[in-house]
């Protein structure tokens, strides 16, 4: 990572078994990759896991090998790490048009089920959160609202506290 200043994780596993289940990609993969970010003094470390992560039970974690368990386990670690953060919690992710919508940014608190956001708006707030600096630090989940696209989200993202 020499020379890196900003790391994007969007790892996730596939697999609720064998040598790609969620302990070792989402946990132990976060935990090796935050070693590294911090060994060459990477400035921020972006990671997108999940509105509920930590969560224990549900059909989630039944059928993707914990896998909400292990995604709050990784935040916990990166948090721990002493690197400088931004965990972004998307809604479910949908493969609808991208900027068509209202962004809300929240308190993780305020997340519901059933809220959704584009891989397109995702992406959007995973790029702003990387250059601002009032995201350091920061957890917060993200989902599509019901208006039209703004740029509203952005002006909350800098000016909340989302921890």
């Amino acid at each position: 990572m020499t020379g890196v200043d900003i790391v994007i994780s969007a790892v996730a596993t596939a697999m609720p078994i064998g040598g790609n289940r969620p302990d070792k990609v989402d946990y132990e993969g976060t935990i090796n990759l935050a070693k590294a970010a911090k060994a060459a003094g990477v400035q921020r470390f972006v990671i997108i896991t999940s509105s509920v992560s930590g969560k224990r039970g549900g059909i989630m974690n039944f059928i993707g090998g914990d896998v909400l368990v292990w995604k709050g386990k990784a935040e916990e670690a990166l948090v721990a790490s002493g690197v400088p953060y931004v965990v972004v919690g998307p809604a479910r992710i949908n493969d609808d048009a991208g900027g068509e919508k209202q962004i809300n940014v929240m308190p993780r608190k305020q997340y519901q089920s059933g809220m959704m956001i584009t891989h397109a708006d995702l992406a959007s707030v995973v790029i702003a959160v990387a250059g601002l600096p009032a995201a350091t630090n920061r957890s917060f989940s993200v989902s599509n609202g019901e208006g039209g696209a703004d740029a509203v989200w952005q002006q909350k993202l800098a000016s909340m506290r989302l921890k």
